[in-house]
This record gives C-alpha cells, structure tokens and sequence, in this order.
C-alpha cells in the first residue's frame, strides 16, 4: 500500500471526498476534477511549499486517469498487477522515480495499444 501526504491550500477538508469512489463514471469524473481543482488553486497561489504536492498530486490524477479513465473495467485488475510487478522490480534495482515513470508511461501505452 502507498500513502501520499502532500500540504493542500485549504484550511480544511471537506467530509465529501472519497477518492475510494471509482465504481461510477461520475464518481471518477468528480474525484478528477476536484484533483484538478487542487493543483489549479496551489499553481495559482505560486507559494513554494505547494511545489511538492504539486508533483504528488499530478503523479496521482496520472494514475487515477490511467486506472480509471482509460481501461474498461475487466483491465483494471490485470493493469494495477503490471505496475506492481514493475515498481517491485524497480525497487530491487534500486532505479529512480523517473525511470520508473518512464517505464510505467511506457507499459501504458503498450497496454493501451493491445486494447485496439
């Protein structure tokens, strides 16, 4: 399991965020735009302590839009086994965070291009 924690600019969350929420289209829809929502609002403020969760929260909208945007459902399980499999084997070869990236970008577009 990974956890992200990444300062927002807000006071305060609101109880109606569920990012768990991924069975309806407009659950996914409403998870990406308050994402998008997130990172819009600490680009505009400029404050440099934002620039970390920035990064966090753009590497997260990537994969929650490659989850669950992209693939049908019956890929999902079989796409969240292929990352897994390479960011193990990353870590065994102790490669860094943008080989990995470019790896993982990489296995999308395959997987993507295996369902046309």
């Amino acid at each position: 399991m990974d956890i992200m924690i990444a300062p927002i600019a807000r006071d305060e969350v609101s109880d109606t965020w569920n990012f768990n929420l991924n069975n309806y289209v407009n659950s996914i829809n409403k998870n990406s735009e308050i994402i998008d929502k997130l990172i819009n609002e600490m680009l505009i403020d400029g404050n440099k302590l934002f620039t970390k969760s920035i990064v966090m929260l753009t590497g997260y909208r990537a994969a929650f839009r490659q989850m669950f945007v992209l693939l049908d459902k019956s890929r999902r399980e079989i796409f969240k086994n292929l990352l897994k499999a390479i960011k193990h084997w990353a870590k065994r070869k102790f490669y860094y965070i943008k080989i990995i990236f470019s790896i993982r970008i990489l296995s999308s577009r395959i997987f993507l291009d295996k369902m046309v």
